[in-house]
């Protein structure tokens, strides 16, 4: 567990009490203490604020994060926005034994996405952690890949009407927008309940947080803060529940937690790569819990789908585009949404190098060109499933009916590994 480093300060030290207020306002204070305060020094100096880290990647880490956390901060209490970051291992010497490997793991932390803005709290009474505002139901592209499970999860969130389970898991290979619909559920909860307490997590999270507490119990701590922040919510949302899948330990508190939020109440959504019966190694107990509520399962998105989340990347880049670029975008990126937005980007980074034409829109050759010169132009078109069968049948001398049927020979179960 990351000890906390209380910030001297060189000079004025209730302007630097208050800078820190503001910035723990911002990122909120689990965020604060966890990624910030504990590997930083704050000083006020004559010119603005200089915060002190380890090293010089320390500082391009923290400040790509929370850079624009402390400027807006600075502005508000100093009047200006000018901060230096420093790298001075030697100002920590005499704070307290906090080991390198201890400040690394938090800034790995810190390298994960955090949003810092406050116009991403829907009030100043919600108290939401880990949701970035950005991955909102408003912009969540919907098509015949998705409508059921963004249908009820609209339902879900909004009003109990129909809908008696306080439980749903959403179910889908990556990249087909779990994680958007998750923390598009979050907001609009907060924006529904503007006093509820609402917790977005990983499984990984989860599973670190609750191992370092136990370490922390060894040591005389208590399990209080983590079950406060896990059980007393409104809703938990859990993204790659999977990742708890053999961890006898994790599964047991996760499966206690689960209870009391049941007791209270609350709502869980849960999101994983498959069905809960499926998950390796995962609890019985818990299974049986995911599937007493709505399982939802989210498909790879069709053609139409992802014609309208590239343009939605496009537009929301600043960019135009012509139909037959956004179509040729579209079959480019049949894999995910992940994969079409990385085609996006090859588009975007090499229209500003080359330039997309005399009038400003990037049509479809210019689309096809980067596709060839970036080496993206091959994944055009997924390869069936059953062209994979007839591939593997030919091969191995199977006949199909053999590789579909229950028959268990040793070349037809081959066969089907496979494949």
């Amino acid at each position: 567990m990351v000890k906390a480093v209380h910030s001297p300060v060189a000079s004025n030290e209730d302007a630097c009490e208050v800078i820190a207020d503001r910035i723990s306002v911002r990122l909120g204070e689990d965020c604060f203490n966890q990624r910030f305060a504990s590997v930083v020094v704050l000083r006020v100096e004559d010119d603005g604020v200089c915060v002190v880290v380890r090293t010089e990647f320390h500082a391009r880490v923290l400040e790509k994060q929370f850079g624009q956390a402390v400027r807006d901060a600075a502005q508000e209490v100093l009047g200006c926005d000018d901060v230096r970051w420093l790298a001075d291992r030697d100002a920590f010497s005499d704070l307290d034994d906090t080991s390198d490997e201890e400040v690394e793991t938090a800034v790995d932390v810190a390298e994960e996405p955090v949003d810092v803005s406050v116009n991403s709290v829907p009030s100043s009474g919600a108290r939401s952690h880990g949701v970035t505002g950005r991955l909102r139901l408003s912009n969540f592209v919907v098509g015949d890949c998705n409508r059921m499970a963004y249908n009820a999860a609209e339902r879900f969130v909004e009003s109990d009407a129909g809908l008696q389970a306080n439980v749903m898991f959403l179910q889908g290979v990556c990249g087909v927008g779990k994680t958007h619909l998750l923390q598009g559920i979050a907001l609009r909860y907060l924006e529904m309940h503007p006093n509820a307490r609402v917790r977005y997590t990983t499984g990984e999270r989860f599973t670190n947080e609750f191992i370092a507490v136990v370490k922390e119990a060894r040591e005389g701590g208590n399990f209080d803060s983590f079950r406060e922040r896990y059980r007393r919510v409104d809703l938990l949302c859990i993204d790659d529940v999977h990742f708890i899948g053999g961890k006898n330990s994790t599964q047991n508190e996760f499966l206690h937690t689960f209870e009391q939020l049941k007791l209270d109440g609350a709502k869980l959504v849960l999101a994983s790569d498959g069905h809960p019966k499926q998950i390796a190694n995962l609890s019985q107990a818990i299974v049986s819990r995911c599937v007493s509520g709505m399982v939802l399962r989210m498909e790879r998105p069709d053609p139409e789908t992802r014609y309208a989340i590239a343009r939605q990347f496009i537009e929301r880049r600043g960019l135009l585009a012509s139909d037959d670029a956004l179509r040729a975008i579209a079959r480019a990126g049949a894999g995910s949404v992940r994969e079409l937005e990385g085609v996006v980007t090859r588009v975007e980074a090499m229209y500003c190098l080359m330039g997309g034409g005399s009038s400003g829109m990037i049509d479809g050759a210019f689309v096809e060109r980067v596709l060839r010169e970036t080496g993206g132009a091959q994944h055009l078109k997924p390869i069936k499933t059953e062209f994979i069968a007839q591939v593997v049948c030919d091969r191995l001398g199977v006949e199909m009916s053999d590789l579909l049927g229950p028959g268990r020979h040793k070349r037809v179960v081959l066969a089907r590994a496979m494949c």
